[in-house]
């Protein structure tokens, strides 16, 4: 069941049936509960929506990317569920000719959800120019969209739903 958690004691025999783990008189006993365990986690991290998106450098205009920014600052809401696991961001540029196929890309690497992170309840990620940039369809008129993807520490993946957007200009 959900956070139960696996032991595992063997018990060896070989192919004539002797018992080569036992009481030294062939009989099977079992064998000492090994130190590795499995706990059992299927649920994947609660829903959540990407937090705000705000453009660096002058002129700072609500919902646009321009000539004079440096760079996007994307928060992602982090609660206790994630300790551990991993914390990344996707992006993909709609409303260009031709449309994105790809849809979303991952914007650098997950990185590791710390405690500290999980205190602020937040996590800060710096997109720069050169992300944006190299996103399929970065154009003049094209919208960026982001959402962020939580990982708990057994692997389960919940995406967010999509954030703020910039429009290049």
């Amino acid at each position: 069941s959900e956070g139960g958690v696996i032991s595992f004691r063997a018990v060896l025999e070989h192919a004539a049936g002797n018992v080569t783990l036992g009481d030294g008189a062939g009989t099977a006993v079992p064998g000492t509960i090994s130190t590795g365990t499995l706990t059992v986690d299927t649920t994947p991290p609660a829903d959540f929506t990407t937090g705000s998106v705000v453009t660096h450098g002058a002129p700072v205009r609500a919902g646009y990317w321009n000539s004079g920014n440096t760079g996007v600052t994307v928060t992602v809401p982090i609660a206790s569920g994630v300790l551990g696991g991993k914390v990344g961001l996707q992006a993909k540029v709609d409303d260009f000719p031709g449309g994105n196929p790809g849809g979303y890309e991952e914007l650098g690497s997950r990185i590791s959800v710390l405690g500290a992170d999980v205190g602020a309840g937040i996590k800060d990620f710096v997109v720069t120019l050169g992300d944006l940039g190299g996103l399929t369809g970065y154009s003049e008129g094209g919208v960026i969209s982001f959402r962020a993807v939580l990982e708990d520490a057994a692997g389960n993946v919940t995406l967010g739903d999509g954030a703020g957007t910039a429009v290049p200009g």
